[in-house]
């Protein structure tokens, strides 16, 4: 469900059931920055953009482990969650950096209020990730892809150029159809998923798209359910038995 995050602009169209605080949108767009902090700390590091570098996480005790990893250092074999010292093993040119949860808060918000500007159904799920409520907005930004630009224009008053055109996006019925869009999208290519075609959409998407642990993934694959369309076939019941109260999601 999509709630309200500020009061919303005069300009925009007046408030109907689907979109006042607490209620849902019908249609939603998901923007996705993907390791929105990492990107954060190299506009504060510019010279770091083109090197290896990990982003700290918090291990067991004072076991660091790494959070999230350039391009570069992905390259080179270091991974979110490796200790350490794994990752400077196997890159030993890598820059730790410490994270910075104030700075990154400060962000998200200032993305919030951007976007609260064009739409007065705004909802944060993690930072980099917001879901829009787009409900009504054709008569002032047009076609649906129109209204993912305009959006996404409007990142530019906040974000550089190329966090910009890194962004995701993904317009589809619903929440969770706007995510898998999202996820699926490539940086700059926009995914929208027209009314009415929702279902056959999702037939095809990878089950690492569902907000499950790792473990039920696992579990998945080893019974050969790989899209969400095979995961369909299963009778609620039956999730439910194998997977416990994740099943019933």
């Amino acid at each position: 469900m999509l709630s309200t995050r500020t009061r919303p602009n005069p300009s925009l169209p007046p408030q109907t059931p689907s979109t006042v605080p607490g209620q849902s949108s019908r249609t939603a767009l998901c923007i996705w920055l993907p390791t929105f902090e990492l990107r954060l700390e190299l506009m504060r590091f510019p010279a770091l953009d083109a090197t290896s570098v990990a982003l700290l996480g918090t291990g067991v005790g004072t076991r660091l482990t790494v959070w999230q990893v350039s391009e570069r250092a992905a390259e080179a074999g270091v991974r979110p969650g490796q200790l350490v010292s794994q990752a400077i093993s196997l890159c030993p040119t890598l820059t730790l950096l410490e994270s910075d949860p104030a700075h990154y808060d400060a962000a998200q918000d200032t993305l919030l209020e951007v976007l609260a500007e064009l739409t007065p159904v705004v909802e944060p799920a993690g930072h980099g990730r917001i879901f829009l409520g787009m409900d009504g907005l054709a008569r002032l930004y047009g076609s649906p892809h129109n209204q993912v630009l305009r959006v996404l224009r409007s990142l530019s008053r906040v974000l550089p150029a190329a966090l910009v055109a890194a962004t995701r996006a993904g317009l589809a019925p619903g929440k969770f159809g706007a995510w898998v869009a999202a996820a699926g999208a490539q940086p700059g290519d926009p995914t929208i998923v027209p009314e009415g075609t929702l279902r056959t959409f999702l037939a095809s998407r990878p089950v690492s798209v569902l907000p499950v642990e790792g473990a039920t993934l696992d579990r998945l694959e080893r019974l050969g359910v790989r899209t969400l369309g095979e995961l369909v076939r299963f009778p609620a019941p039956a999730l439910v038995g194998q997977f416990g109260e994740e099943g019933g999601r």
